[in-house]
């Protein structure tokens, strides 16, 4: 009986060594996995520090296209009004309405493009979309302001 107790130590005693070896391996894996999982999360911080860089300075540069855009507009919307004199294909009642109408557009794309601050980012690039299809329309009325259509072709 006394070996028997001594065999069934000896079993436990090993069973006991072999369960500890085991959760030193596997807490070393967790060690070795948490170090791991720290180094990719310094890595993504770092890239969402550059991508957030990138988008401001994206932003930075949009804003200063668009703003000397809508200033070259300005420009050119007083220049038709000045030339509202040598124009006789309109009224002059008509020629001043649709000169401001373009005034008017101009100065809500001015409005816009100050409040884009404000947009958030997951609908900036349709809001820049949006903001540049705007602008170029206006560009082009500008462009062929006082002209027909089939004056184009």
């Amino acid at each position: 009986m006394k070996i028997l107790k001594f065999v069934i130590a000896g079993l436990l005693l090993s069973y006991s060594f072999t369960v500890a070896a085991q959760e030193k391996r596997e807490t070393a894996k967790a060690r070795k996995d948490v170090s791991s999982m720290e180094k990719d999360l310094v890595d993504a911080r770092a890239d969402l520090g550059m991508a957030k860089i990138d988008s401001a300075e994206d932003f930075r540069r949009f804003l200063r296209e668009s703003e000397m855009k809508i200033n070259d507009n300005k420009l050119k919307i007083g220049q038709l009004k000045k030339n509202r004199l040598k124009n006789f294909r309109y009224s002059k009642e008509r020629y001043d309405r649709e000169v401001l109408a373009l005034e008017e557009k101009n100065d809500e794309l001015q409005l816009k493009i100050k409040a884009s601050a404000k947009t958030k980012t997951d609908v900036w690039f349709s809001f820049k979309r949006e903001f540049n299809y705007d602008l170029f329309e206006l560009e082009e009325a500008i462009k062929y302001f006082g002209r027909d259509k089939k004056d184009e072709y």
